[in-house]
């Protein structure tokens, strides 16, 4: 009985327990401040606004986890366009994510978030990213967007929540460049965005040590192989 009381408060404990985010302001991480986000560090934060893009100082950032255990960060804010703002709205965010822990390294990034777009009009977030390899070596800039446009036609279609990608080389700290762009183009038209999600997957590289017993035990069955040939 007291053995299956205290497994019950142990499990409770375990699966329970509120997974603590923390959370502040885009200006303060602009002004130099950082955020880390489990084993990822986000910094060198900028931000520029036009239109009717929300100022620093009402847009938050997050720390969150997907439902694959990445870590990453979420900005929230009254992303917007409305037709009395000529030409569209844009806000362009950049900042750098690296890997904390010297044995993982930064495999793949997704995205996710809530773009919405009324009458004609289109939302979308595009990312570029430039990422540096362990040796400081640059890797090629790629892009991944998501988007919804209810103005003209899309071949792709014309909403995508999520979007995902696979980097072709494994890096320690990647540069990222966020533009949200959005266009109304009638008074009954609007575009908009509440929050959009940034999680990175890494990998575990084998340590030094872990290599040399690996070479040592393939050399050991390659003598092996040689000596029963003989």
């Amino acid at each position: 009985m007291r053995r299956t009381l205290a497994l019950t408060i142990l499990l409770t404990i375990v699966f329970c327990s509120p997974v603590f985010a923390e959370t502040k302001l885009l200006i303060d991480l602009i002004g130099g401040e950082t955020i880390t986000s489990g084993d990822k560090l986000f910094d060198e934060f900028s931000y520029v606004p036009t239109g009717d893009m929300p100022a620093a100082s009402l847009v938050a950032v997050t720390t969150i986890t997907d439902t694959f255990g990445n870590f990453g960060i979420s900005f929230s804010g009254n992303f917007v366009d409305h037709f009395s703002s000529p030409g569209g709205s844009d806000a362009l965010i950049r900042f750098r994510v690296t890997a904390l822990d010297e044995n993982k390294l930064i495999s793949d990034v997704h995205l996710a978030g809530n773009p919405h777009a009324v009458d004609d009009a289109s939302m979308e977030v595009v990312e570029s990213f430039l990422g540096s390899d362990p040796s400081g070596n640059g890797g090629p800039e790629v892009k991944l967007s998501i988007y919804h446009i209810t103005a003209g036609t899309n071949p792709s279609g014309n909403e995508r929540l999520v979007d995902s990608l696979v980097f072709d080389k494994l890096y320690r700290s990647i540069l990222v460049q966020k533009d949200i762009a959005a266009l109304a183009l009638n008074d009954n038209a609007l575009a908009s965005l509440s929050f959009v999600d940034q999680t990175f997957s890494q990998v575990t590289i084998p340590e030094p040590t872990s290599i040399v017993f690996l070479i040592s035990g393939v050399g050991l069955i390659a003598c092996c192989v040689r000596r029963r040939k003989r």
